[in-house]
């Protein structure tokens, strides 16, 4: 599978390279971002505020790819979301409770179903393929895009839109503050297909998903961070030696890595379900530059990166890319 395009939306920047820049100045912009601006269309007028930025991702990407989901019965999407519009359920839970339903509108209950996001994505893009949500926890982006992979590789959808969303909310950051980080909103969404189908439709391939491996823990320490990633890169053909740097959203289980390593929740703050895309993105945009955010230039030609998905919720990830 490989990645033809990438939308990316964060509190700070709306672009991969934005999120390169960061990176490079090495200071945290966590918080929630305001709802895009869109242009008016048929379905927009029922969707909420998750669905409106995973959409603008999603059209992003679709963009950057140069729209080549011609085939829309055959494009699925596959979404990384572990809460689903908790701003949404809150909001009919406090009309129920403060006036006996008599506010509650019926379309505010379809946004509160736990795929309410990806099937919106499906209907606003005239996608007509599989329409999941994957809802792993802080691996739930990363899952998505394996999943993606997956369909693509079986011939079950010739094109996929992929990736993660997650919202700001009370609910929400009480959860990331109990469990120790910064919560933040951060969407982000990848056009991917098949090698050859990139390659005949001359689209420009970014990067592409040759290898993963994944676990769950609760507790998992350095061992068992260390057998994931061999995992993976064994998926890929690959020795973790062969490995160019590792983009990750923070354990304290990966501090004795023997590789470079840039961790993206020190500039994004705790994205959760959509960390493992936003990395995706990180490694793509400092292949594109040829650096390191601290300034160490990369070797010249194909690079090997490891995306690492190790939460505090338990569930392991690590995924390569060959860029």
């Amino acid at each position: 599978m490989v990645i033809t395009g990438i939308g990316l939306l964060l509190p700070f920047t709306d672009s991969a390279e934005g999120l390169f820049c960061a990176l490079k100045r090495g200071s945290m912009a966590a918080g929630s971002m305001p709802v895009p601006e869109l242009e008016p269309e048929r379905g927009l007028v029922a969707a909420n505020s998750i669905t409106k930025k995973a959409y603008a991702a999603m059209k992003d990407a679709l963009s950057e790819s140069g729209n080549a989901a011609a085939e829309k019965t055959e494009t699925g999407i596959f979404l990384g979301n572990a809460f689903g519009s908790l701003r949404t359920m809150n909001d009919i839970q406090e009309k129920i409770i403060s006036d006996r339903r008599r506010s509650a509108m019926p379309i505010d209950f379809i946004n509160s179903v736990m795929n309410a996001v990806a099937g919106q994505l499906a209907i606003l893009g005239g996608c007509a393929g599989m329409n999941l949500t994957l809802s792993t926890g802080s691996r739930a982006s990363f899952d998505a895009l394996c999943y993606a992979r997956y369909m693509l590789e079986s011939g079950r959808v010739s094109f996929a839109v992929a990736g993660g969303v997650e919202e700001m909310n009370d609910v929400y950051a009480m959860f990331i503050r109990q469990n120790g980080a910064v919560p933040s909103d951060g969407a982000c969404m990848f056009a991917a297909l098949r090698r050859a189908d990139a390659q005949s439709r001359g689209a420009e391939i970014y990067a592409e998903l040759i290898g993963s491996a994944s676990g769950y823990k609760p507790g998992f320490d350095k061992a068992d961070v260390k057998r994931i990633m061999e995992h993976a890169a064994k998926d890929a053909g690959l020795e973790l030696s062969d490995i160019d740097f590792v983009v990750t959203s923070g354990s304290d289980a990966e501090s004795e890595i023997s590789l470079p390593l840039i961790d993206i929740k020190k500039i994004t703050g705790e994205t959760y379900s959509a960390s493992a895309a936003i990395a995706v993105a990180a490694a793509v945009s400092v292949c594109r530059e040829g650096i390191m955010p601290d300034g160490k230039k990369l070797r010249d030609g194909i690079n090997h990166v490891m995306i690492n998905s190790f939460g505090f919720d338990g569930f392991m990830g690590s995924m390569i890319l060959k860029i």
